[in-house]
């Protein structure tokens, strides 16, 4: 089930060597974690060409994806992440349209850049050079670098990662949402606009946020553990061997509800007039059952992971942990 809500069929099998996810995407995981991103899935993809010719640094990257996540699945913002040495100016990135001619469309973004930093990771950003469909499943840039500056070259962390490390320094970095049903998969419509969040919005988050804490901290406290209540059911990643593409978290507590649903309810249990009126017609006839220890509150899990070898997900799963417990 785990796998499936993943999209996936089977644990992904990953080629050695496997470059570490950059700091900045750990930041994006860690900013998903708190509720603070509007995406629904974050992808990381590093270059599948590099090349230094006279007019720039050619950038190709495989977007693709599996049909199902594909049909599911809208681009809202692509961004290379370019750690940058030596040199000021403009780092400007313009769209490849045909390899062959080396023809470029139109300028996409560009950043100044300054001496005062020796290396420094600059964010270009290029989601209008991305099909919102992913029905093209290869991007081109062309970066063109001022005098005296070039691509950095990432640490290494094996001998086997070597010559990954400039690969490493232009990852892309690229936001989905989740297709709403119907809706067009045409090529040629625009993206679709980012929601700003307003002041109000984020302090509801954090109320919510708050009040999910305070509901998770009386849930775990005593109580008739013979009543319904919430108890812990912990999910290790590393014992159903998943370890070596689920980076983060190692593992979560998912909850399960447990106990019995007696009429008349004491007042630690949540119940719903349904359940106090088929609690009451149960106690006449056994025929009709008691009610059930249910979930009445889930809260999302967002996942770390590999999706292949050299692509990196951060994704926010819906419904993956027990917040509450009820008689239903």
């Amino acid at each position: 089930a785990v796998l499936a809500k993943l999209g996936l069929t089977t644990p992904p099998t990953l080629a050695a060597p496997t470059l570490p996810p950059p700091d900045h995407f750990i930041n994006l995981y860690r900013q998903a974690e708190e509720g603070m991103l509007d995406e629904d899935s974050i992808r990381l993809f590093y270059p599948q060409e590099l090349l230094d010719l006279n007019a720039g640094l050619l950038l190709s990257y495989n977007l693709s994806l599996e049909a199902q996540q594909a049909q599911k699945e809208k681009v809202v913002a692509a961004h290379i992440k370019l750690r940058v040495r030596g040199g000021a100016g403009s780092v400007k990135v313009y769209r490849v349209e045909e390899l062959s001619r080396l023809r470029v469309e139109r300028l996409l973004d560009s950043v100044e850049i300054t001496r005062e930093e020796k290396e420094r990771v600059i964010d270009l950003d290029v989601t209008e050079g991305v099909p919102y469909s992913n029905q093209r499943h290869t991007v081109r840039f062309l970066v063109v670098f001022p005098p005296e500056s070039e691509l950095a070259e990432s640490a290494t962390h094996s001998l086997s990662s070597i010559p990954q490390s400039r690969s490493a320094s232009a990852s892309m970095v690229v936001s989905y949402v989740d297709r709403e049903d119907g809706e067009d998969l045409d090529e040629g419509s625009e993206h679709p606009k980012r929601r700003k969040r307003s002041a109000s919005e984020e302090e509801r988050r954090r109320k919510e946020k708050k009040e999910r804490r305070r509901k998770n901290r009386k849930h775990r406290t005593g109580g008739d553990r013979g009543l319904c209540h919430r108890k812990s059911m912990y999910v290790d990643f590393t014992e159903l061997s998943w370890g070596d593409w689920i980076l983060a978290p190692a593992g979560y507590d998912a909850f399960q509800c447990s106990g019995t649903c007696p009429y008349p309810f004491p007042a630690q249990v949540n119940a719903s007039n349904h359940a106090i009126i088929q609690g009451l017609l149960h106690n006449y006839n056994d025929e009709i059952p008691e009610p059930c220890c249910v979930p009445t509150e889930m809260a999302p899990l967002t996942i770390l992971y590999r999706e292949i070898s050299d692509r990196i997900v951060v994704k926010i799963y819906p419904d993956m942990i027990v917040s509450a417990c009820g008689c239903r």
